[in-house]
């Protein structure tokens, strides 16, 4: 069987949306099929990319749409995909209006594919003009696999389509399954740390800051640590020397995700919009409990006093009442990270990109 896995990804060479197609379709080729990778070209190209290729993908670079095309979205160009004419293309969605204009060449040349929507949010949201193909875009799809039922159901609401194809799916993760860490040694200090890319109109790292400044917990004896890389960094450094916080620290990105949780109590994510974060899954897996808002897959994973706290919207208010209660659960966090660990043990299977190769090898197989 032919697969092919185009990415829509254009701001960055990589992130956490890239993930389950990136490992799904090396399954995939270990199990002797015949792939393509399409994205856009960057310098250097991302590692996890190369491996893709190394492994004997084929490679093709998307051509980068000139700024006018980011409005008028004209349908491209896909000789490149009819050529190599894969049984079944993998459209992997970083936000969920990204791939229309792909939608629409698959659909005019007749050709099965299935797309992936990470994220989604009230952020953003397409103009008017553009429902009508979003909308004839996914319906078109053969499945639609949403990584968490909030965005599944926002954007059947937004569309004002059923989906009756949707599916839901999940991202690996980085972090043994089933292998909590023991709790850091206490020293006194509640350790937080916020293991998200340095995008604040995303992850609401504004948010947090504003939070923090505050004068009760300027009064309380806590860390934070900023963990990620990202475009926004100089302005988050700006705005905590503008609050004067001088226990938020940036660590930048890391790959060993376990060793963060090694010598910290708490995630928060302050985030304006999600899909399901798999920093909240790590973290859970590794044992902490997590502060997240109402957004994405968060509240369908952290249960509110059991294994963290949600904050029901992505503003400072309900940020500072959510951490807040986990201030003053704080003698039970130990307790509540093993609690965390189970929840996510028993929605996440061991190996979510070998499950999802099965599935799309089942459907690739079911019309042949």
């Amino acid at each position: 069987m032919k697969f092919a896995f185009i990415s829509t990804m254009a701001g960055y060479p990589w992130g956490g949306s890239e993930i389950l197609w990136q490992q799904t379709a090396q399954r995939l080729l270990a199990n002797g099929q015949q792939l393509m990778a399409a994205m856009k070209r960057w310098a250097p190209q991302p590692a996890p990319l190369n491996a893709l290729v190394s492994a004997g993908a084929e490679y093709h670079a998307l051509r980068r749409p000139h700024r006018i095309e980011r409005w008028i979205k004209p349908v491209p160009s896909i000789g490149w995909l009819k050529r190599f004419d894969p049984d079944l293309t993998v459209i992997s969605q970083g936000y969920y209006s990204e791939g229309v204009p792909l939608m629409q060449a698959l659909q005019a040349a007749g050709r099965r594919y299935v797309v992936i929507v990470q994220a989604a949010g009230e952020m953003n949201l397409p103009p008017y003009r553009d429902i009508a193909p979003l909308r004839a875009g996914l319906e078109g799809a053969e499945r639609v696999y949403f990584v968490a039922a909030a965005n599944r159901d926002l954007v059947r609401r937004l569309i004002m389509s059923a989906l009756p194809q949707a599916e839901l799916v999940r991202n690996p993760f980085q972090v043994p399954h089933g292998q909590p860490l023991t709790w850091p040694t206490e020293t006194g200090t509640l350790k937080l740390a916020c293991v998200a890319r340095l995008e604040f109109y995303a992850k609401g790292h504004d948010l947090l800051l504003e939070t923090l400044s505050r004068p009760k917990w300027r009064e309380r004896d806590v860390s934070l640590t900023l963990y990620g890389n990202g475009p926004h960094r100089s302005y988050l450094e700006s705005m905590r020397d503008h609050f004067q916080l001088g226990n938020v620290h940036f660590a930048g990105h890391t790959q060993d995700v376990s060793a963060i949780w090694q010598n910290h109590h708490l995630l928060v994510l302050p985030s304006r919009l999600e899909g399901t974060p798999l920093a909240m899954v790590e973290a859970m897996l590794c044992g902490r409990p997590a502060v997240v808002t109402d957004v994405g897959g968060n509240a369908e994973v952290v249960q509110e006093g059991l294994s963290g706290f949600v904050a029901l919207a992505p503003n400072s208010h309900q940020i500072d009442a959510a951490l807040e209660r986990a201030w003053q659960a704080r003698m039970q966090l130990a307790e509540m990270g093993l609690a965390a660990a189970q929840r996510a043990q028993a929605l996440f299977p061991q190996d979510p990109a070998r499950d999802f190769a099965q599935r799309l090898l089942t459907l690739a197989q079911s019309r042949v």
